[in-house]
């Protein structure tokens, strides 16, 4: 079997500046994607890297930031569609990534492009993972920021909960399915 068979593999998405390059370098415990200061994209294709963690072969695919206004749809679509080649024979997992803040209608509509990219039933193998945690109002805690945003309970189906230290931040996370 081949190594990318063989690992869990992990796609991240998110909007652009989520930070998804910047996860992905705090759980692999190194810098393996470029990090930007920029409003625009700074990971222009996917890319794939494999690395053990915690005594197990991860494959980390990381993604272009969507809704990237540099870039035409049909463009950034293609682009998200080769990761499946790059997670073949497909993922164990969709890390969504959002920031901490309002869910709008811009959030929504992330999701439902990725629901129709991938597939209806992505949700079932996903985690969301809230980035900017320092955004919460002082002494807020993640759990309190979902509970009083009830735009994020709409069509999420919650199996568990997970709050962590991630990097130095505080993240909160959703099991869906």
């Amino acid at each position: 079997m081949s190594q990318a068979a063989d690992s869990t593999r992990i796609v991240v998405v998110g909007k652009t500046g989520v930070g998804k390059s910047s996860t992905a370098n705090t759980v692999l415990g190194k810098k393996v994607f470029r990090v930007f200061a920029s409003p625009k994209s700074g990971t222009a294709q996917c890319e794939a890297h494999v690395q053990e963690v915690l005594g197990r072969q991860v494959k980390w695919i990381d993604t272009p930031g969507l809704f990237d206004t540099d870039r035409p749809e049909k463009e950034m679509k293609q682009e998200i569609l080769k990761c499946i080649t790059e997670c073949h024979p497909g993922p164990h997992v969709f890390l969504i990534l959002l920031p901490v803040g309002r869910y709008t209608a811009h959030e929504e509509q992330m999701v439902n492009m990725l629901r129709t990219y991938f597939s209806q039933n992505m949700l079932r193998f996903s985690i969301l993972l809230f980035t900017h945690g320092d955004d919460l109002d002082d002494g807020q805690s993640i759990q309190e920021f979902v509970s009083e945003s009830p735009s994020l309970k709409v069509g999420w189906l919650v199996v568990g909960w997970l709050v962590g230290w991630l990097g130095g931040w505080l993240v909160g996370c959703w099991l869906v399915g």
